[in-house]
């Protein structure tokens, strides 16, 4: 009897672990999908606990954790129709019909994926909306991890990639508010690498105006991390970038826009201008803006 119980008490474990494990193989991010990884990476990167609020959320788990804890948490409520289909499934079973067991069972995955995938939706919401209330408490650094979360608690999938995109730039703002506020050189810096590679990510070919958007947001942290950093390198970029972003930022197309680009640009050319005495760029700063 001893016996019988411990090889049952094995198959048990091995059952779990294998639930586990295929839940987790299931809910990482797809190899397809650029954006699905990158919000990973940056999870990943989020070694620092959010402060205590909004429910407590901390993003010290990489992505594949906070999904497995989505899964958990999508089981807690029955789906009366699932569990009728595996009533069904069962009975199917038991009188060895199989196939139609498999079909019924098909139904279930199906359906819990689904329910899976929207509380992944709404979860994510719900860590952006933290992350607002950080941003209007001046908490930029907990905001930029909230966004962060969000993007990487988004499911796998292009469906997703627009949403996923918008909170990985909500994440670079508050990094560079972070930077710009609170004298902080890394946030700076850490904003910038987020910006290029959401160009990687948001070319100008699918979304012009996002691209265009930040770019414009790009040549604004280079100019301000330029303006700290001895060099011009970083206000060179600067230049670049709002020059990039004017292509798409036209004054008949948005006058607004165009006008922000523009003090943008000014302001570095003025600052590229005074540290290489370069008398063009000192004479083209003033028709773009004044320090």
């Amino acid at each position: 009897m001893k016996s019988r119980n411990f090889i049952y008490f094995i198959i048990a474990v091995a059952v779990g672990v294998a639930t586990v494990w295929g839940a987790v193989l299931y809910l990482s991010p797809s190899k397809k999908e650029p954006a699905d990884r990158v919000s990973a990476n940056l999870a990943d990167k989020v070694s620092a606990n959010v402060r205590e609020g909004c429910g407590g959320v901390s993003t010290g788990a990489n992505a594949s954790g906070a999904a497995l804890d989505l899964r958990r948490e999508a089981d807690l409520p029955s789906d009366p129709r699932v569990v009728a289909l595996k009533a069904e499934a069962q009975m199917a079973i038991d009188e060895g019909n199989l196939a139609q067991a498999d079909i019924l069972l098909s139904e279930v995955k199906t359906r819990q994926t689904q329910a899976f995938d929207t509380l992944a939706v709404n979860r994510a919401d719900t860590s952006a909306r933290c992350g607002k209330i950080a941003l209007l408490q001046s908490q930029f650094a907990d905001a930029a991890k909230h966004f962060a979360q969000a993007a990487a608690m988004l499911p796998p999938g292009e469906e997703h990639d627009r949403a996923r995109l918008g909170y990985l730039h909500q994440e670079a703002s508050a990094l560079h508010s972070q930077g710009w506020q609170y004298g902080d050189n890394a946030a700076l810096a850490s904003a910038i690498a987020r910006y290029k590679k959401l160009l990687e990510l948001r070319p100008r070919e699918g979304a012009a105006s996002d691209w265009a958007q930040t770019q414009n947001d790009l040549g604004l942290a280079l100019w301000r991390l330029g303006e700290r950093e001895s060099g011009t390198a970083r206000l060179e970029e600067a230049v670049e970038a709002d020059r990039a972003a004017l292509t798409e930022r036209t004054r008949e197309r948005v006058p607004l826009q165009w006008a922000a680009t523009q003090n943008s640009l000014g302001l570095a050319l003025w600052r590229l201008g005074e540290r290489q005495s370069d008398p063009a760029r000192l004479e083209e700063a003033p028709h773009r803006t004044h320090p």
